[in-house]
């Protein structure tokens, strides 16, 4: 049974309710990360494999999100994490910085123009996106 606070569905792409969340519990995946940065939710990682532990190590280094030790996982210690995040605002301030910045990136179309360079010339070219 599920308190009537949970909801469950079918598997859903992140990007369309993670705008709507406050926080985000996951494993720490790099898509996962982007997607929160880029709705502005900070996060509750639990590293499992590979990459993850290191994209959790840099949550916590920017004071986006807590780390909750896979050996240490119990329902009191996300409690007290998530309860940390929600209650400081320096994650959701840190949060909301690193979003503007990544929104200020060129897109795609800037990409597109540097690879036509390096087509057009055959050597490479210097990314110019910070005079732009």
């Amino acid at each position: 049974p599920r308190p009537s606070t949970v909801h469950s569905s079918p598997p859903l792409p992140q990007s369309l309710f993670l705008r709507h969340c406050d926080l985000i519990c996951t494993h720490g995946g790099s898509i996962t990360l982007l997607q929160a940065v880029y709705s502005c939710v900070p996060m509750v990682l639990v590293p499992l494999i590979a990459d993850q532990f290191f994209n959790a190590q840099v949550v916590e280094g920017l004071q986006l999100g807590r780390i909750v030790k896979r050996d240490r996982l119990t329902p009191p210690s996300i409690r007290e994490a998530v309860v940390a995040v929600m209650r400081d605002p320096t994650y959701m301030h840190n949060i909301e910085r690193l979003q503007a910045e990544m929104r200020a990136l060129p897109d795609q179309s800037y990409a597109v123009e540097l690879i036509e360079r390096v087509v057009a010339t055959r050597g490479p070219q210097l990314n110019t996106v910070m005079n732009r």
